[in-house]
This record gives structure tokens, C-alpha cells and sequence, in this order.
């Protein structure tokens, strides 16, 4: 069995917007924003009143990887996710794949269908 490790190379971005930043995963949005310098210290005195509006939004996470002929040769190919946020939208270049409904759940998506060989995004 292959694994790829796709916990690293991720980008995030408000819904709406065209504007990417550089995002940690497993992370929070909050978090994202504030190591990009979006937002003050929300842990700092009443600095996290100023970043409630981040609460009410939605966001899209997208990371980009490949996938040799070696993954193709499998009848399966799945995606893990685990603490993903309660409502998401799972896509694989741009098809939806799944969703997910709670965060306490690690939720496995079979991508076979979606993936090709070279480059694929994966968008939460």
C-alpha cells in the first residue's frame, strides 16, 4: 500500500476572492490568518473580538499533488480526512467527491475516479 503525506503546501482563501495565503494543516482558519499577518494576536487582551467576522465566513483549502502510474495501479485510491471542519465540501480537480457533516468523524473518500496521473488539486 502507497501513502502520500499531504499535510504540508496548502493554501487558503476566503470564498469569493481570488486572493491565496499559505496555510497549516491539520490548522484554523483563525490561526491562518494570524500567521499571515491578516489579523492582530486574537489570544491578546480583546484582539479576538476583531476577528468574529472570521467565524461567519466560509473558506476554501486547496493543496495541489501528484500522482505517478505506481497510485494509478490501484482499484482504490483514497483521501483521509480527520477534523475537518463540520460542514465541507470535498472536490478533486473541480468534481465534488463528498462531505463532510461533523468534525468528530475522520471521513475516507475513494478518489480513483476523479485523480490523473501528474498534477491534482484537492479542495476542502
Amino acid at each position: 500500500m502507497l501513502k502520500l503525506n499531504l499535510d504540508t503546501g496548502w493554501k487558503f482563501k476566503q470564498v469569493g476572492t481570488d486572493k491565496e495565503y499559505p496555510a497549516s494543516v491539520p490548522g484554523d482558519v483563525t490561526v491562518d490568518f494570524y500567521d499571515n499577518g491578516l489579523i492582530k494576536n486574537p489570544w491578546i487582551k480583546m484582539n479576538y473580538e476583531e476577528s468574529f467576522w472570521i467565524l461567519r465566513e466560509d473558506f476554501s483549502y486547496t493543496k495541489t499533488f501528484k500522482i505517478g502510474k505506481d497510485f494509478l495501479s490501484y482499484d482504490k485510491i483514497f483521501v483521509n480526512l480527520k477534523g475537518d471542519d463540520t460542514y465541507s465540501d470535498v472536490y478533486v480537480n473541480g468534481k465534488h467527491v463528498g462531505l463532510t457533516e461533523n468534525m468528530f468523524v475522520a471521513y475516507r473518500f475513494d478518489i480513483k475516479p476523479f485523480v490523473k496521473e501528474g498534477e491534482n488539486t484537492l479542495e476542502i
